[in-house]
């Protein structure tokens, strides 16, 4: 022990305790465990074998629901399930302790359901090859039906949760009191021009463009097909304003659609930024039909941001 009087107004005493070797021994020999950070990639954190076969038995056991865009594609037959499934993961990584881990067995729920409303839950026992993925998929299950479910409530209680999406039931609201949003034409005709519809863009063509079947080229050949169009738009002052006034107009429709009916503003998850969005439905062509989205990000103001199709 020390006593120390000179720095302070009331005298101070300073005490080291005694340490032998046997227990510093023991702060060595138990180190704080490490929590792994889990990858934000279905596929990186765990092996899915046949990824497709794998999505069609979630197809079978989940409610039914069309899992495809317009046109079904044989060899990859349900595309949105698959996206599904991949950005759920990506929120649940995002969430703390939602994807649940034992020593030799991990899980997660999917946010499905089955016939019965029961939730639907992936299991994913620990990688044997060491070289692959730390986990391997066993199979989708139903809590305490079959070996799987079986398993799964042995090792998890209580059950993995759901992804939560949003903490406030107005993020899934389209605000119609705000003043109608700015957009950046460039952004959205001229960045975008692929994603417009092909019978919009044939009667709106600019002076001197010679349109092509898109179908037969290669990614390369698109993406400079594309830009030529975009610079084509770009050149003709009055082809442009003729797309940006149809933009105009068909907001201006989805807007008014919004007021009317709350739920015309469809919310959608962006797994880039990790926050919810919401769809406002386009018309450009046929005002009874929709052909594209706008995504709008909510601020303190709505902010439209980027455009994408509609499935």
């Amino acid at each position: 022990m020390r006593r120390d009087e000179t720095t302070h107004k009331v005298p101070v005493l300073y005490a080291r305790k005694k340490s032998d070797n046997k227990s510093t021994q023991n702060i060595i020999e138990k180190p704080k465990r490490q929590v792994k950070a889990i990858p934000d990639d279905l596929m990186q954190w765990a092996y899915m074998g046949d990824f497709r076969q794998k999505i069609n038995d979630l197809k079978d056991m989940a409610l039914k629901e069309r899992w495809f865009y317009s046109r079904q594609n044989p060899a990859f037959p349900f595309p949105i399930l698959s996206k599904y499934l991949t950005y759920t993961f990506f929120r649940l990584s995002k969430e703390q302790s939602k994807i649940k881990i034992t020593d030799g067995y991990a899980a997660f729920n999917t946010g499905l359901v089955n016939n019965l409303y029961e939730p639907i839950y992936a299991l994913f026992e620990k990688n044997r090859n060491q070289d692959k993925q730390e986990w391997f998929f066993l199979e989708f299950c139903i809590s305490g039906v079959g070996r799987a479910g079986k398993t799964l409530v042995s090792n998890f209680n209580p059950l993995p949760e759901r992804a939560h999406y949003f903490s406030n039931p107005s993020e899934l609201i389209y605000d119609s009191n705000v003043p109608e949003p700015q957009l950046n034409w460039n952004h959205i005709i001229l960045d975008n021009v692929s994603r417009l519809p092909i019978d919009f863009l044939e009667e709106n063509k600019p002076d001197g463009f010679l349109f092509r079947d898109t179908s037969t080229m290669s990614t390369i050949e698109k993406k400079q097909y594309y830009f030529d169009l975009a610079a084509a738009i770009e050149n003709d002052s009055k082809r442009f304003r003729t797309i940006k006034n149809r933009f105009s107009d068909s907001l201006s429709l989805a807007l008014k659609r919004v007021e009317w009916n709350f739920k015309t503003a469809i919310p959608m998850y962006y797994p880039s930024n990790n926050k919810m969005s919401l769809l406002l439905p386009l018309s450009l062509i046929d005002d009874d039909v929709i052909d594209l989205d706008l995504v709008t990000k909510k601020l303190s103001r709505v902010t439209i941001w980027d455009i994408q199709y509609c499935r």
